[in-house]
């Protein structure tokens, strides 16, 4: 065992950082990155290719309960750069809260959306969220039904997010029949007057 973890070492700590999901965003580059003596990766930005790179969201500064670590599940700049929207969960859990941070300036909005699993998110060009977010079970309902009757939303930075609107999921819209193991995600592009909904039946590819 010794032997085989100090090979383990010495190829993980081959390379000072290892860079992954890298997004260009309207001349700013995102990215996760971990260092060689990290465990958990960190968002950064540049503005520019050649920009100074700039520490975003730091997992590590999150402390939880008896100690656990929080890890970057996605993340989602909007067109104009100036939000970022990120799902970080507990140990693993893959249990994300959706949170926003400013880009200018690293501060936190406040946003802090649970159930938010499915994601990416996906912004408008007024900066309005769209996400997906799995229905709060009450006391008394089976762990079974978790997983069911998720919906895609609006929401407006600042705003509740207990009041936002459903815009695709099941009994949305009366004309579309959809499975409650349906998982609706909502995409966008710049100057779209559309967005594009995706209905995905569970783990099925079709």
């Amino acid at each position: 065992r010794a032997a085989l973890l100090k090979r383990i070492a010495e190829l993980g700590d081959a390379v000072p950082a290892r860079v992954a999901s890298v997004q260009v965003n309207n001349g700013h580059y995102y990215y996760l990155k971990r260092l060689a003596t990290e465990n958990i990766p960190k968002l950064y930005v540049r503005a520019g290719l050649a920009g100074k790179e700039r520490l975003l969201v730091d997992p590590d500064a999150v402390k939880g309960a008896r100690g656990r670590h929080f890890a970057i599940d996605y993340y989602a700049p909007s067109f104009d750069n100036r939000y970022v929207a990120y799902g970080i969960s507990p140990g693993g859990s893959e249990e994300s809260v959706l949170r926003v941070i400013e880009v200018a300036t690293g501060k936190e909005t406040g946003e802090a959306i649970d159930r938010a699993q499915f994601g990416p998110p996906s912004w408008t060009d007024d900066n309005k969220l769209l996400y997906n977010r799995l229905p709060k079970l009450g006391p008394d309902a089976p762990k079974s039904d978790k997983y069911l009757k998720s919906r895609a939303y609006v929401h407006a930075i600042g705003s509740d997010p207990e009041r936002d609107r459903a815009i695709l999921g099941l009994g949305v819209a009366p004309d579309m029949a959809l499975d409650p193991l349906a998982t609706p995600l909502v995409f966008t592009a710049p100057g779209a007057p559309y967005v594009i909904g995706i209905v995905g039946n569970g783990n099925q590819r079709e």
